[in-house]
């Protein structure tokens, strides 16, 4: 039997408004077969292209610029303490300040992505960031140093919408390994850092730098037009023209001889599955019993306003209800352990080599203080830069490039191990990396430099694996909100990191600091071994199956609820 007016005019775009009249006079009853496709179907019959590849320079670029903006604080920090001589205290305040604002930024802009679209978000995050970068270039104290790198930071939390936009273009066929190549762009973009520290300070001001760190983003500013909006995005909001006007344009730059077809049928849209009714125009509502004559009123004008601010809480309570608050739970903590260690490993590699003194390998010299246990003196040029030794910057320089294992490891894994798998095995040797570093005053100086440089080639397939999981277990209408979540938790992590790899380490508790490390990620990879789901080869938005496979039981109940609607 065909179905209700008011359904066939949902799927096929002509939206039911309250009040309006539905006639029979839709494609279903003017021949339409009844064959539906979802935006899933119709990207994996576009296959993996040109396409994709430019959706992978804009949203690499982003990231790169997020990795450069990280990778700065390494050498921010001593800089300012040639500048204004700050105490080392006050340094690991200029690292804290930008996780505070990422903190802040993660899950604001989470939720305006999925509430005005990942193009929108993408692109106010991108200018921010941008704009606050260059006027860290001139300031004029610390204080606005701090004030100006907040604002950083806030910027920076809005990147990972970016990472969601490129996951919803991508075919189901090895979506892992795609995704993995963003982080080649993060780590790149630690690479890029590193090389132009080293080519810059030891002549120019760190100023300089800072300048030169928004090349990226400057970059994407200038391509930004040519992104269009997530379908999946287009599609949940009930969007099928620009849903599939954005399919179309997938398919005929893939497949520029036989393309710009869909498959047969008529677009699906996708169902409410965060706790926020969908009207069937798409709109966001809690109700379809509001008439235009009543939105007039100053009570119904109220209500609406109400409803509004209480849809991003909708979504954040729909993460920590009873089926999924556990799933939720175990990922912020992956997420504020990850980014604590990360970045752990990255501030102290620096720290270690700024207060290590000449690169002699002498830890009796006068010259190595510091992280192994001296004073915490610092040289600078003459344009309040640190005068870092040579073999120092050539240190920090293979630190970054030891990333790339890591992706590598990650994009082989993560398909034919799993995701959950893959995140555990690497904690694991991370932290056997950090176990090795606690004997530092009795190994080689070469044990304690490849070690280092090792936890973070593991330590990044930990973050690139994460960073693939945690969005594949949400649904399309909590996605962004939930990368967003998570990655404020990561972002508290940044906070803490500080404390342990700028001010312990700085303070001569070098073996300290490595077994806490330790400790937390062993503790942190039987959290991943133990993820209550795998979802290596599932498909986005996939129903829940018995097979182990699926997303998350996130939407159940609001599916079978949705289907009574319509019955």
């Amino acid at each position: 039997a065909p179905p209700l007016p008011v359904v066939a005019a949902a799927a096929d775009g002509n939206a039911h408004r309250v009040g309006q009249t539905i006639s029979s006079s839709h494609a279903y009853y003017d021949g339409d077969s009844g064959v539906r496709y979802t935006v899933t179907d119709a990207i994996d019959a576009s296959g993996f292209g040109k396409f994709q590849l430019m959706m992978l320079l804009f949203t690499g670029l982003a990231w790169m610029g997020d990795a450069m903006e990280m990778m700065l604080l390494s050498f921010l920090g001593p800089s300012v303490r040639c500048e204004w001589g700050v105490s080392p205290s006050e340094e690991g305040r200029l690292t804290s300040v930008v996780f505070v604002g990422m903190l802040f930024g993660a899950p604001t802009w989470g939720m305006v992505a999925d509430a005005k679209g990942r193009r929108f978000a993408f692109f106010l995050t991108t200018v921010i960031t941008f704009v606050a970068g260059v006027v860290s270039a001139f300031s004029p104290s610390f204080t606005f140093l701090l004030l100006a790198r907040t604002v950083v930071g806030f910027g920076l939390g809005g990147v990972p919408t970016a990472f969601t936009m490129f996951m919803e273009f991508l075919p189901s066929t090895n979506r892992g390994a795609w995704l993995v190549l963003i982080n080649v762009f993060w780590t790149l973009g630690s690479i890029v850092e590193a090389s132009l520290a080293w080519a810059i300070l030891p002549k120019y001001s760190w100023r300089v730098l800072l300048l030169a760190s928004t090349a990226p983003l400057f970059l994407l500013l200038t391509l930004m037009w040519l992104t269009p909006e997530s379908p999946y995005y287009s599609a949940s909001k009930g969007d099928v023209a620009g849903a599939n006007k954005t399919l179309m344009r997938v398919s005929k730059v893939n497949k520029p001889s036989g393309g710009g077809n869909l498959p047969a049928g008529t677009l699906q849209l996708l169902e409410t599955q965060n706790g926020v009714t969908m009207s069937t125009t798409g709109d966001p509502t809690t109700s379809d019993t509001t008439t235009n004559e009543s939105d007039s009123t100053t009570k119904a004008t109220l209500t609406r306003f109400v409803r509004i601010l209480a849809k991003p809480l909708k979504r954040i309570g729909f993460l920590v209800n009873t089926e999924n608050r556990k799933l939720t739970a175990m990922l912020w903590f992956l997420f504020f352990a990850v980014a604590f260690l990360y970045y752990g490993v990255v501030l102290l590699t620096t720290e270690i080599h700024v207060d290590g003194g000449n690169g002699s390998g002498d830890r009796n010299s006068l010259d190595s203080g510091g992280a192994r246990g001296g004073d915490d003196s610092l040289k600078c040029t003459s344009h309040a830069s640190p005068d870092l030794q040579t073999q120092a910057y050539v240190d920090i320089f293979v630190s970054s490039i030891a990333e790339l294992p890591g992706l590598l490891f990650a994009a082989l894994c993560l398909d034919r191990l799993g995701r959950r798998r893959t995140l555990g095995v690497a904690l694991v040797f991370a932290a056997v990396c950090f176990l090795i570093i606690t004997g530092y005053e009795t190994t080689p100086v070469w044990t304690e430099t490849s070690s280092l440089a090792t936890s973070r080639c593991f330590m990044m397939t930990a973050f690139t694996v994460l960073y693939v999981y945690a969005p594949e277990t949400q649904t399309t209408c909590v996605r962004a909100t939930a990368l967003g979540l998570g990655n404020g938790f990561a972002r508290i992590g940044g906070i803490l990191t500080p404390l342990f790899a700028v001010q312990l380490a700085g303070s001569g508790y070098l073996a300290g600091v490595a077994w806490t490390f330790a400790v937390l990620a062993g503790c942190t990879a039987a959290v991943a071994f133990y993820l209550p789901l795998e979802t290596a080869g599932a498909s986005l938005d996939a129903k829940p199956g018995g097979d182990g496979l699926e997303m998350t039981e996130m939407g159940k109940s609001y599916d079978q609820r949705d289907d009574q609607r319509y019955v």
